[in-house]
């Protein structure tokens, strides 16, 4: 009887290790498919239709190139995606020219920021030790306005922006003193220049959005 037990924790135990083994194998392999694949050749997944393949792209038709036997390959895919998000840094960085040692600015400096998304960062350069105008970050954060929950299909309200670009007239207006600040404020002037973009909430296309007041 004795025996019997042992032997039956014995398989129960192996059984276990073996179970909790496949489960972090299967992880790990789900983790790194795109690797392995590429090292082994094989595909973790492949797009299908419940139509005939005829029909299979009627609303995307993805670049032959990335197709293999006529359905999409995900590891050509991914290597897209990689390749896409390497030319959009590459092409989006700007190299600035340090004319008359500009930079870096001293992480005590008095800055203004200016530009509609300006108030986008501005929390974090007060963290970083910038002292902001607070008279242009009042106004351009007053720009933001926040949509009632539900917007596009989304619980959780949405913080927007005015897109337009707002004019030096039309800060003045609001606010005549504004430009008083500027001198107060004067280690340095960064320009901010950004769109809001976001799942549901994205950029309005046309030439209005652009249109500066």
């Amino acid at each position: 009887m004795f025996k019997r037990k042992s032997i039956f924790r014995g398989i129960t135990g192996i059984s276990a290790f073996a179970l909790a083994t496949s489960v972090y194998v299967a992880n790990l392999l789900e983790t790194n498919k795109v690797m392995v694949d590429q090292n082994l050749h094989t595909k973790s997944s492949i797009t299908v239709s419940e139509e005939d393949d005829s029909s299979m792209f009627t609303s995307f038709v993805p670049d032959s190139d990335l197709l293999t036997d006529g359905k999409l390959d995900p590891v050509k895919w991914d290597k897209a995606h990689k390749d896409a998000a390497t030319r959009l840094q590459e092409e989006g960085t700007v190299l600035l020219k340090n004319e008359g040692n500009c930079l870096p600015i001293a992480n005590n400096a008095k800055v203004s920021l200016f530009g509609t998304r300006s108030a986008s960062i501005a929390a974090q350069l007060e963290t970083a030790g910038f002292t902001i105008n607070p008279a242009l970050k009042e106004a351009y954060g007053s720009r933001a306005t926040t949509t009632a929950p539900g917007y596009a299909n989304n619980k959780m309200p949405y913080t927007l922006f005015d897109q337009k670009e707002v004019s030096k007239a039309s800060l003045l207006e609001k606010n005549a003193a504004l430009e008083d600040t500027f001198s107060q404020y004067n280690d340095a002037a960064i320009v901010v220049l950004g769109r809001q973009n976001a799942e549901g909430a994205d950029y309005k296309k046309g030439a209005d959005a652009v249109k500066p007041e």
